[in-house]
């Protein structure tokens, strides 16, 4: 089974609900210079993969290419682990990627394709490694593990996760790592699954809304045709509210 994803956008934005309207922009990445290797905000993020060779940017856009393995990838919305993006109460830190794919499977039930958005704090990498069975050590945040298929097999096909394991080295190996917030949204509607050489926007919100809670959302949107697949939960005893 191959997939192909290209033509990422990423953008990170804080936004204080204390102060109505003020936003800032932490990442927009387009790749507009053709290079996922380096850093300068807020327009540059470097990325890094298990699979460096299987990681490419053109100019506009980033392309990762799969084989008969997983590959895992990374990425630095801040220059350094000092500064993370910290949630105060009542701000909402927002992730935007705009994905496309190529060479989607036929309905399964993998929770194969899984993004998260984590506070890696000075476990950070500053080129390509060698196992997709890493960076997980002391990583904290949310992830969504997506059934990914030209057709869902059931009305839940995402399932919001918060990590709670940080002993283990593989951030994205392992279910047993994190602890469910919740599945959705229980109706695909005319969101059915995904389709090859269509442009998605993936969407992620943290809202911290106590000392001790963070509503999380997850949304997909396409947008030939407006459908939208959403599936929002809290966690109430969330203790990082620190992202980088």
């Amino acid at each position: 089974m191959k997939h192909l994803f290209c033509s990422f956008l990423v953008v990170a934005t804080i936004i204080g609900l204390a102060t109505p309207g003020h936003a800032v922009v932490v990442l927009d990445d387009t790749w507009a210079d053709g290079n996922r290797s380096n850093t300068s905000l807020p327009t540059n993020a470097a990325w890094y993969a298990s699979n460096g060779s299987a990681l490419t940017a053109t100019t506009g856009s980033m392309t990762l290419t799969l084989g008969s393995s997983a590959i895992l990838a990374v990425s630095y919305f801040t220059t350094n682990a000092a500064n993370p993006v910290q949630l105060s109460v009542g701000d909402t830190l927002l992730t935007t990627i705009t994905l496309t794919f190529n060479g989607v499977a036929a309905e399964n039930s993998s929770q194969g394709f899984r993004l998260g958005v984590y506070h890696f704090g000075s476990n950070r990498v500053s080129a390509d490694f060698s196992s997709n069975s890493s960076q997980g050590a002391g990583v904290l945040g949310y992830a969504l593990f997506q059934n990914m298929g030209v057709a869902f097999n059931n009305a839940t096909p995402m399932d919001i996760f918060a990590r709670t394991n940080l002993t283990d080295s593989s951030l994205l190996g392992s279910t047993g790592d994190y602890v469910s917030l919740g599945t959705g949204p229980g109706t695909t509607n005319n969101f059915g699954g995904f389709a090859n050489g269509t442009s998605y926007t993936l969407q992620y919100a943290f809202q911290r809304t106590a000392s001790n809670v963070m509503a999380v959302s997850v949304s997909w949107l396409n947008p030939t045709n407006g459908a939208t697949l959403l599936t929002s939960v809290t966690d109430n005893n969330a203790t990082n509210f620190n992202f980088d």
